[in-house]
């Protein structure tokens, strides 16, 4: 009954409603405070970052997403029913998600396509690209 009334308080407070079946693999951050929900048949993984004002696993099928390690979510994101999210993946934010995430991809839109390219386009490039000498150019 005493943690009943906390867990009601907790949420009350914070916005953050974590269903008590929910399967969450340790170091999960939430860096902001504000509405989240995680529903009951859900299971996340390991080091993952879940920002404000998401949605986890609402259906009306049983069954819930199942999200890998290492998974960035962003804000306004929801991953609705049974959706497979691997190692490694970002889920952009505004994010409708309704079909499986491979791992390493990025998931953008309303519904979410997958990005071509790898976990994040264009950063890579920019990565590798960021030790070469810069060349000014010379008056002649």
């Amino acid at each position: 009954m005493v943690l009943a009334l906390l867990r009601k308080v907790f949420t009350l407070v914070t916005h953050i409603g974590i269903d008590h079946d929910a399967e969450i693999g340790p170091g999960m951050l939430i860096p902001h405070c504000g509405s989240l929900r995680i529903h009951s048949d859900t299971k996340i993984g390991a080091d993952c970052c879940i920002n404000h004002v998401c949605t986890i696993g609402a259906s009306g099928r049983p069954g819930g997403a199942v999200i890998g390690d290492h998974v960035w979510i962003g804000c306004h994101s929801s991953i609705i029913g049974r959706v497979v999210v691997g190692d490694n993946a970002v889920i952009a934010s505004n994010s409708l998600v309704i079909i499986d995430v491979p791992a390493g991809a990025t998931a953008m839109g309303v519904p979410a396509r997958i990005l071509p390219g790898g976990m994040r386009p264009g950063v890579d490039q920019l990565l590798n690209t960021a030790h070469e000498p810069k060349v000014s150019p010379t008056r002649g």
